[in-house]
């Protein structure tokens, strides 16, 4: 079974988010969009994954969030 996720940040945390998320994941549990939020420089990450990963992506979405708030005032969420 698989669920949606999706996960808002600037370029740098994004990228690490998901080249992190494709390291620890297996090949064929995910499914990643990244979208150019306008002319912000945020990004938004919908990512389609395998039910047993859940808890590891919002561990994952949890700790970058920290990562952008340490680096940009704006927030970071994980739905």
């Amino acid at each position: 079974m698989m669920n949606t996720l999706t996960y808002f940040g600037n370029r740098k945390v994004v990228v690490q988010f998901v080249k992190e998320l494709l390291r620890l994941s297996p090949e064929d549990s995910l499914s990643i969009t990244i979208t150019k939020l306008g002319k912000s420089g945020d990004y938004s990450v919908s990512i389609a994954i395998d039910t047993s990963l859940d808890d590891t992506v919002e561990r994952m979405a949890q700790s970058y969030s920290r990562l952008r708030s340490s680096i940009s005032p704006e927030s970071t969420t994980a739905i």
